[in-house]
């Protein structure tokens, strides 16, 4: 890293702590099967992490729950194996001020909707991402181990990254399956 880049990462850093410390939720631990609303944040890498979220996104609504995803993509044009859907937004560097904060319209409704779920899958630093899942109003903010998000999650699972995020979201929905089920009785 440069230095200009480590002081952008910097200012956007203490930028998102101040921002956060403002936000008010209701936090709630949200057993899946309860879930009606869920957000996905995830960076869009290759066109694999593409259709696995699209897989993932496609069972989820079939479960009637609403989704809605925003993925991360370092480039100023749209991929040519991205389609674009009604619940999925992308966004690009163009979309995003010189120190990491998303300025896209769809950013702010996104960050306006009180989600039950929200998962974040990061195999690094995703300054736009980070500070989408750092100022959301999610109920229960679900992410893997990574140091630079744990503090804005209410629930870490750790999986292996070799797993993706498609391995995240089903470790994830099983866990949440499991914990805080009502009772049949």
């Amino acid at each position: 890293m440069s230095i200009l880049t480590d002081i952008k990462t910097a200012i956007a850093r203490r930028r998102l702590k101040k921002d956060a410390k403002r936000m008010l939720r209701n936090r709630a631990f949200v057993n899946f099967d309860d879930a009606r609303s869920i957000g996905i944040l995830y960076q869009l890498d290759n066109e694999e992490t593409y259709r696995q979220v699209a897989a993932y996104v496609s069972s989820l609504q079939a479960q009637r729950k609403n989704v809605k995803i925003i993925g991360l993509f370092y480039g100023d044009l749209q991929p040519l194996y991205y389609i674009p859907k009604l619940s999925f937004d992308l966004l690009m560097s163009k979309d995003v001020n010189w120190y990491g904060r998303p300025k896209a319209e769809f950013v702010t409704s996104f960050l306006a909707e009180e989600f039950d779920l929200l998962f974040y899958f990061s195999d690094g630093v995703h300054t736009p991402l980070d500070y989408i899942y750092g100022l959301s109003g999610a109920k229960l903010k679900v992410s893997n181990d990574n140091d630079k998000i744990s503090n804005f999650s209410d629930l870490v699972i750790a999986t292996d990254i070799e797993d993706g995020i498609a391995g995240f979201l089903r470790t994830s929905i099983h866990y949440l399956s499991v914990i805080n089920k009502k009772d049949d009785a």
